[in-house]
């Protein structure tokens, strides 16, 4: 977090980035140098790491990159259309009241060999992967639209790249070099 706010990470007598508020240099380097993430120990460790939700992926990546909808924009059943079958989750849509996946659910090899579980995993198919893959590119691309196999709804027509005019919303993050 140091680095990203004070632009600057330093490892071994070499500086990173260039002081400046949000510098991808100083935060890329902060990252991948970090001990934790040279150490080939950590690869091996089946504690180490986590696996995040689809959905809280979305939603992180919407709040993180400014999402904001188009106030005209009025959907009877909410911004996401499909999203279950895209990315294996939806809002709302819980198969069952403990949630989309077992408490108790192992992915076969190292996790379940260790004893360890992984629920989350539970969702992880190739189809839910790729579909989660290609909205958040849509998401970019388009903003919240169906275009692309992307994660909103189809409102009016195809939109062509950059044109967020039929989507319920957009992402409106900028960096500091495109404010000036």
């Amino acid at each position: 977090v140091k680095s990203y706010i004070g632009g600057f990470y330093t490892h071994r007598g070499t500086v990173f980035g260039d002081g400046r508020y949000g510098s991808l240099a100083a935060t890329a380097a902060a990252i991948t140098l970090d001990k934790e993430s040279l150490a080939p120990v950590i690869d091996e460790d089946p504690v180490s790491g986590n696996v995040r939700e689809p959905l809280l992926k979305v939603i992180h990546l919407m709040r993180s990159l400014r999402f904001e909808r188009r106030p005209h924009i009025k959907l009877r059943y909410g911004l996401f259309d499909g999203l279950r079958s895209k990315i294996g989750q939806s809002p709302w849509e819980a198969p069952d009241q403990f949630s989309f996946f077992s408490g108790d659910y192992a992915t076969p090899g190292l996790i379940a060999s260790s004893e360890l579980v992984s629920p989350e995993s539970q969702l992880l198919s190739i189809s839910n992967v790729i579909g989660l893959t290609n909205g958040l590119f849509s998401l970019h691309s388009y903003g919240l639209a169906v275009a692309d196999g992307g994660l909103g709804p189809f409102l009016t027509r195809l939109p062509s790249v950059g044109d967020y005019s039929s989507s319920v919303g957009f992402l409106t993050y900028t960096t500091v070099n495109d404010i000036s």
